[in-house]
């Protein structure tokens, strides 16, 4: 189905908003270290961990390929936001270092659908301007996140930062309606779903898996070189 062209820009401008809260609440936490190390009385370990927990949670799937996309962008949504909320409301190291592991995973449902998202209904023309709009989201939400976090801490203490953020994600998803194209499921084209034996086994038409045994002249080191043509 077409989509205006004013209703393309409302989609990318609610995207890369969603992006800055999606950058800024995870560079909150690296601007409040020193007042979470003191309240909850942590260890230099204890805090590489608040930040190391996080990366490694961090892997994109493919559900972006699966499901609606919109509906995607709008549940990770929410689902970052609660946990931002309940970060500012943590009592304990575990609790935090779960909550931090938590975030990552539903944070990283976001970009593969945002992105996908912009691709699908901006044509060669548009693309590139959309994606630099989500570029500059992500790095205001970078900055402006970790400054506003730190006053927040400040004024307010580190929890404060958190609970603003949740609320304004909360917010921004309420309003996805009116920006976000309505949710459908990607063409099959765009999902496939072959398994790694059945891609192997297929050798017919364009795709061929050619393998070749190489030694040097003296017969050292034999490799087994692959070449996939597609």
């Amino acid at each position: 189905m077409p989509v205006h062209r004013q209703l393309r820009w409302q989609m990318t401008a609610f995207l890369a908003a969603a992006g800055a809260l999606n950058f800024a609440d995870r560079a909150a936490m690296s601007s409040v270290l020193s007042a979470v190390r003191v309240d909850l009385a942590l260890s230099d370990v204890a805090l590489g961990m608040l930040g190391s927990f996080f990366l490694w949670s961090y892997a994109a799937g493919s559900l972006a390929d699966r499901y609606s996309r919109s509906r995607i962008v709008v549940v990770s949504l929410i689902a970052w936001s609660a946990v931002t909320t309940l970060t500012g409301l943590a009592g304990s190291f575990p609790v935090l270092l779960g909550l931090r592991v938590a975030l990552g995973i539903t944070e990283c449902l976001f970009f593969p659908a945002a992105f996908a998202l912009i691709a699908h209904y901006h044509g060669p023309t548009t693309r590139g301007r959309a994606m630099s709009l989500m570029s500059i989201g992500i790095n205001c939400g970078m900055v402006l996140g970790g400054s506003a976090a730190g006053y927040l801490s400040q004024q307010f203490g580190w929890r404060s930062g958190f609970l603003v953020f949740g609320l304004l994600g909360v917010l921004l998803a309420l309003s996805s309606h009116s920006f976000l194209p309505p949710p459908a499921m990607p063409s099959p084209a765009a999902a496939p779903r072959h398994s790694f034996l059945a891609w192997l086994l297929h050798v017919e038409g364009r795709r061929r898996l050619m393998f070749y045994y190489h030694g040097d002249s003296r017969g050292n080191c034999p490799l087994w070189v692959t070449e996939v043509m597609l």
